[in-house]
């Protein structure tokens, strides 16, 4: 007769407390120890090259040097926190038009690897007025100045619409729209090539300004990722992320507010700006700051006392928030 489960538990648990004994009887010496350790930190270092920078590991925010010129009692209050909390920071070098830096700048997968593009949204559908147009921006330039060096892909893309898991790169399929004269396998080839992750892609809502992946979803941790209150404005395509997003087996958590009437800038909470130090969130100075905060810090529990609002009204009626202002990255080698 098979043993029980129980039985089964009992047994491995019995064999792995004998090898624990016969260990302590035995005890490495101090060669097998280090070698143990060098072992055990190459493992780590090898893993570590294999998987995505993502937010939760950089160590640096650059922002537009336009912003403490147009917005400066907003550039003030994320200096400041990101000071309280030691996070580097400096402004981009270079001429910019306006604030917004993070839709431009070349996308960071590993500590020395950089994918650009070209950003030049006009030409298709939803794309931004004249107004707004920075296809003239040439981050080659201002990579150039900061030493770092890019692959430069021949697509058109937004740093917005590149959201970073450990092995997953999530964007829209207005990715399509932009890039017409390539298949959707070609883009899919390029990208993955070019980040050495899986890409998938989200739908992309034709009625929404801009449809980039980062004002919907963002990851937490491991197979968790964060999806913004969607279902608040059309649940069809809300229903279809989610399908997606489940389909690569991630556990999705989605933002829920409790109103009466949910603010159409709600979404605003998922353009969160976070490094290794902090987490920065938009506040809006409606019902819904409070329960955002206390979302996310439910959702980030090993940021207890590293979470801020930041009031950004003013900002995010120019269509933008905290994650689209900044382009953060890793800069320091990681330790084992």
């Amino acid at each position: 007769m098979n043993e029980s489960l129980s039985e089964y538990i009992k047994r491995a648990s019995d064999k792995g407390l004998h090898e624990v004994e016969e260990m302590q009887k035995h005890p490495l010496s101090e060669e097998e120890v280090e070698r143990a350790i060098s072992m055990a930190q190459e493992t780590l270092r090898i893993s570590r090259e294999l998987i995505l920078i993502t937010d939760r590991d950089t160590d640096t925010v650059y922002l537009s040097p336009c912003l403490p010129k147009d917005y400066p009692e907003e550039y003030a209050a994320i200096i400041a926190a990101l000071d309280r909390h030691k996070v580097r920071h400096d402004l981009l070098p270079g001429h910019f038009t306006d604030c917004w830096c993070r839709e431009y700048m070349p996308v960071q997968s590993r500590l020395s690897s950089f994918v650009g593009y070209t950003f030049f949204p006009d030409g298709f559908n939803g794309g931004f007025s004249n107004e707004r147009s920075r296809g003239c921006v040439n981050h080659d330039l201002v990579s150039h100045a900061l030493g770092i060096e890019t692959e430069l892909l021949p697509l058109i893309l937004c740093g917005d619409d590149i959201v970073k898991c450990r092995e997953t790169v999530i964007l829209t399929e207005k990715v399509f729209a932009q890039n017409s004269n390539y298949t959707p396998e070609q883009i899919t080839a390029m990208l993955e090539k070019a980040f050495q992750a899986e890409v998938f892609y989200l739908p992309w809502d034709h009625t929404e300004r801009f449809g980039y992946a980062g004002n919907l979803v963002r990851h937490i941790r491991l197979n968790r990722v964060l999806f913004t209150n969607y279902h608040d404005f059309d649940p069809v395509i809300a229903d279809e992320m989610l399908h997606r997003l489940r389909s690569r087996f991630l556990r999705v958590i989605e933002l829920r507010y409790d109103v009466p009437k949910p603010h159409p800038l709600s979404w605003v909470y998922i353009n969160y700006l976070q490094t290794s130090r902090v987490i920065l969130l938009p506040a809006l100075g409606i019902p819904e700051d409070e329960q955002a905060l206390e979302q996310i810090r439910r959702l980030f529990p090993d940021y207890s006392g590293r979470i801020e609002q930041i009031p950004i009204a003013s900002l995010v009626c120019k269509d933008g928030a905290l994650n689209s202002l900044c382009w953060n990255i890793r800069t320091e080698p990681f330790e084992f």
